[in-house]
């Protein structure tokens, strides 16, 4: 009972404070509100189909290019979101009014989508917007691009062979969404691919691509198979920016990636032990030559850094090998441990060649 009357009380807050005001699509219960405490516009949604996990890692990340999520309420089967109203025109409704696009448009809003991409895809799990199509991008008067309603949302789950919800709109949903694979982030890059097409043709069309500077980035963002289109926002991005170029490669340490100050934390405690540990290596052969001690040190802290980098995917070197780039999360585990195994097993019978050389 307690739990129930928490609930009454949240929502009669948000009904006592977010004040409808008119609809903007009663078909799905989305209205525009006004936030009597703060006077300011906002907008309200009473979803009946909804992943509510994605909604509040959504809010918590704050992520920009998104609408900032202000409160949620669950009951009864249903979510009630109040978020940010994004002032601007829907992509669709620019369309009606002002045709096709110039080609540097497309590229722009291409760019800035796949910057709100790259930051849905970079939470753990990914979160897979799975419905970006023209009236889901909203364009600001000051050139902003928004990324609006994540009522198909959902987190990549790479256990499932196939998605078990099947949502999206039809010809920008990917192949995968209709039950012939499970959506991962190529599934977004799909989307804005069809997107950045009908913005240059002025309507839909699935056969017909645009001949111009970014009809190879479109035909390859739109592939049937998931493995031929671009494998990240960023890959997506450094297309844009120069055709036929090669994303940027990031340097970055494992453990620093995420940005997250836990992980930062751990992986310099982590880097320390082993740096540590590989400086006093003590050699069961107490008599060893100085420089086999050394030589026993060194390359057992080069083992531990290179099994750590490869367990952590350093560079997307598990995407180029077998079983570590399966969606399986079973097979991947199965293949990491087997190429960490050959990792250790290789270094190792270097090490004892060497140890040999330099006694001999």
């Amino acid at each position: 009972m307690v739990k129930f009357s928490i609930m009454d009380t949240a929502l009669k807050e948000i009904e006592d404070r977010y004040k409808t005001i008119a609809p903007l699509n009663e078909k799905h219960r989305v209205f525009l509100a006004h936030d009597e405490a703060l006077d300011c516009m906002c907008v309200k949604k009473i979803l009946k189909t909804y992943n509510a996990d994605v909604y509040k890692r959504v809010q918590a990340a704050k992520i920009k290019g998104l609408p900032e999520i202000y409160r949620l309420t669950e009951k009864d089967g249903e979510l009630t979101v109040i978020e940010e109203y994004i002032d601007g025109e829907t992509i669709a409704s620019l369309l009606e009014r002002e045709g096709v696009f110039p080609e540097d448009k497309v590229r722009d809003i291409a760019l800035k989508l796949c910057d709100i991409l790259n930051d849905l895809h970079s939470m753990e799990p990914p979160v897979i917007h799975r419905d970006i199509k023209p009236s889901n991008v909203i364009v600001t008067s000051t050139g902003e691009v928004r990324l609006i309603d994540l009522n198909a949302a959902k987190l990549e789950n790479a256990e499932k062979a196939e998605d078990t919800v099947l949502l999206g709109t039809y010809g920008y949903a990917a192949p995968e969404q209709f039950g012939f694979g499970s959506s991962t982030v190529q599934t977004d890059i799909y989307a804005v691919g069809m997107l950045m097409n009908t913005m240059l043709l002025g309507e839909y069309s699935r056969d017909t691509i645009k001949g111009n500077s970014l009809s190879e980035t479109i035909a390859r963002c739109v592939m049937i198979r998931t493995e031929d289109r671009y494998g990240s926002a960023l890959e997506l991005r450094a297309a844009l920016v120069s055709p036929g170029s090669k994303p940027k490669v990031s340097f970055v340490l494992p453990g620093f990636r995420s940005k997250n100050p836990l992980h930062m934390i751990i992986a310099v405690l982590g880097y320390a032990a082993i740096i540590i540990m590989g400086l006093t290596f003590e050699t069961t052969n107490q008599e060893s030559n100085p420089k086999v001690i050394w030589l026993e040190r060194i390359w057992f802290l080069i083992i531990m850094l290179l099994l750590v980098f490869f367990t952590s995917d350093y560079l997307g070197i598990q995407k180029k090998l077998p079983l570590c780039n399966s969606r399986n999360l079973i097979i991947r585990i199965i293949g990491i441990i087997l190429f960490d195994a050959v990792i250790a097993i290789g270094l190792l019978f270097i090490m004892v060649g060497l140890e040999v050389m330099m006694t001999v």
